[in-house]
């Protein structure tokens, strides 16, 4: 239900004057993180300020084809953090299902496993996978992920060009058509749907911590959408002063509400109006700040209710409210879910994993430029000369070096008088070994060591089982934060979309069960109806260890199929053919069922000889008696 404000009003500039001002508080406390968040962008991407001693370095490489030393930024930390965030989202992600619930007061397991077939379907088609994998990116890189949650109804609108009978009183016309403009409209998508929020955009209450956000009074972002989207709210009544808005599409007064982009090495897309008149609105974009505010409604006559409830507001270019409603979500939480990389429950915001390496990570560039220069010192052959008796052209043109003429009167004597090399001795020699030293301070700052990068550190000769354990040590200080995230960010998702489902779920549908892979004798699909999901359902939590190894899982099978076909006892209480597929499945064959063989029992053979539907070798089928002394063998 849309609360319409009317641009001028007084009730419109009080709700705009609220929104803006909690804005404007939040983006006070934010801007303290934005240059970390700046260093962190910088870091990832391996940037490094050009000095004007490497611009005119470039300049001679580029003209006369000097050759000379350029500062290089190790990129350790972009190896420290996509390590991080393949343990994360391998944790996370490669569950099967991912949304794995349990029920809380002793529902069913046909209400869970419809429950999870339902989540799968809307990560599938929702497209959920993406979002959260730079969830947990965002995470890894500023210590701080930001997503949002909501509801959608899809539908695509086709028009296209139809031939049709021409009628007389409904009667067709023989051999007569035309051609007619025919729209449809084509359901797409029902369900939940996850979007990443930039935490530049994001703007929490101030007064709490981060992972406290839920207990604030407010809590929004900034986007930007599309003109005609603007229009599709308008005709859904989401939206409201369109009219308004448009007189101000083109104006730039408040249109980026003061946005910080960034660090300038990040490119984010140009979302700039596209048209040079101004007398038409679009294909721009708009921005938007979306704010959703605990409030009393009957204080700012929003509506006569006087208990306190969630209200969306949404300001359109900094001066507009285009959107005005209660929230009228029965989980009654802000919708957004976040996670830390650090822990604390009294500071605003944790450092990030960037922040902690940073100083480490600079020594290590600082000492391979230093060792690099000196190195490059020593190659170019600081001499000693004694310009009277050479031709300095010769030794100091960067063209044709190699010969260097005496001049006449230093005809005779002894070239070695004339031109004296010095030994640079180097220096920085130990610089290297140095860096090895730096390099494990920032593995056990961070926790990512070589045995998660794929990197063996222990003996040359290990076995398996060494190296399993060696890894599991290592992953420890990563497991703890995915068990912290996996309670502060994914349980709280959960929790939003099994509440929306529950809440605007409204079609019967089959889904396919998360997690079945074909098993012989059992159920794939599973009817899912709005009554079926009733109840109340928890996030089974990630305990932080990384998913079995599916071939040493294999070889597991594998060796214990091969002990029981050596018993006979344990043969008949096992099914070994349904082992052998488990064994093919979990080494990634799929259609298993294709190599079976279609076996049956002498009374079904003669009961298809007696219908006539197989026919004995050498004879004719039809009629014969099981009992009558005719041949035992078929064909089909």
């Amino acid at each position: 239900m849309q609360v319409e404000l009317r641009f001028g009003t007084p009730k419109h500039k009080a709700v705009l004057d609220m929104v803006k001002a909690r804005r404007t508080a939040s983006q006070r406390k934010m801007r303290d993180y934005h240059s970390k968040w700046d260093d962190a962008d910088d870091s990832f991407t391996a940037y490094q300020p050009v000095s004007d001693l490497d611009a005119s370095r470039k300049v001679k490489r580029r003209t006369i084809g000097t050759h000379d030393y350029t500062t290089v930024t190790v990129p350790y930390t972009f190896a420290i953090i996509m390590t991080a965030h393949t343990y994360w989202s391998t944790v996370f992600l490669s569950r099967s299902p991912i949304y794995q619930l349990q029920g809380r007061h002793g529902e069913t397991q046909d209400s869970v496993e419809a429950f999870e077939a339902c989540l799968d379907y809307q990560r599938t088609v929702g497209e959920h996978l993406v979002p959260l994998f730079n969830w947990i990116f965002d995470m890894s890189k500023y210590g701080l992920g930001v997503t949002g949650t909501y509801w959608d109804r899809e539908e695509a609108t086709i028009s296209r060009v139809v031939e049709k009978p021409l009628t007389i009183m409904g009667v067709p016309i023989l051999n007569q058509t035309k051609k007619i403009m025919e729209t449809i409209t084509v359901p797409k998508y029902e369900g939940n749907c996850i979007y990443n929020v930039r935490p530049y955009d994001w703007f929490p209450d101030p007064r709490v911590a981060i992972s406290s956000f839920q207990k604030g009074e407010f809590c929004g972002r900034d986007t930007q959408v599309a003109w005609h989207e603007i229009l599709d709210g308008q005709r859904a009544s989401r939206y409201f002063n369109v009219d308004e808005l448009a007189k101000r599409i083109n104006t730039n007064s408040g249109s980026d509400w003061d946005k910080d982009v960034g660090s300038p090495r990040v490119n984010l897309p140009d979302q700039a109006n596209l048209l040079e008149s101004d007398a038409v609105p679009g294909p721009g974009f708009v921005s938007l700040h979306e704010q959703t505010i605990r409030l009393v409604p009957s204080i700012l006559g929003l509506s006569p209710n006087s208990r306190t409830e969630l209200w969306t507001f949404t300001i359109a270019n900094g001066s507009v409210v285009i959107g005005a409603q209660p929230q009228g979500l029965y989980h009654d939480k802000f919708p957004f879910d976040v996670m830390e990389f650090g822990f604390g429950a009294h500071e605003f915001m944790k450092m990030g994993l960037t922040e902690v390496m940073e100083p480490l990570v600079e020594t290590i560039s600082w000492l391979l430029n230093s060792h690099f220069y000196n190195v490059r010192k020593a190659l170019n052959d600081v001499r000693v000369v004694d310009p009277s008796r050479i031709v300095m052209k010769d030794l100091t043109s960067p063209i044709e070096r190699g010969i260097v003429r005496l001049k006449p009167e230093a005809y005779g004597s002894p070239t070695r008088d004339a031109i004296h090399q010095l030994v640079v001795p180097d220096m920085t020699r130990t610089h290297l070994q140095d860096i090895a030293i730096v390099e494990q301070m920032v593995q056990r700052i961070s926790g990512v060591v070589d045995d998660l990068m794929g990197l063996s550190s222990g003996p040359s000769r290990e076995s398996a089982t060494g190296v399993r354990t060696r890894t599991g040590f290592a992953a420890n200080r990563l497991k703890t934060v995915a068990e912290y995230n996996s309670a502060m960010g994914f349980s709280p998702l959960i929790s939003k979309l099994v509440s929306n489902t529950q809440q605007f779920m409204s079609l019967e549908q089959k889904f396919r069960i998360a997690g079945a892979d074909g098993l012989k004798n059992a159920r794939n699909f599973i009817e899912v109806k709005p009554d079926l999901i009733a109840g109340f359902y928890d996030y089974v939590p990630v305990d932080g260890t990384l998913p079995i190894d599916r071939l040493a899982q294999a070889n597991f099978w594998k060796e214990l199929t091969i002990q029981l076909a050596r018993s006979p006892q344990l043969m008949m209480q096992w099914d070994l053919s349904e082992m052998v597929a488990h064994i093919m499945r979990l080494q990634g064959e799929k259609n298993v069922d294709r190599f079976r063989l279609n076996l049956q029992s002498p009374q079904s053979i003669a009961q298809q000889v007696q219908a006539g539907n197989i026919v004995p070798i050498g004879g004719k089928g039809g009629g014969t008696k099981p009992n009558s002394g005719g041949s035992s063998g078929a064909t089909l």
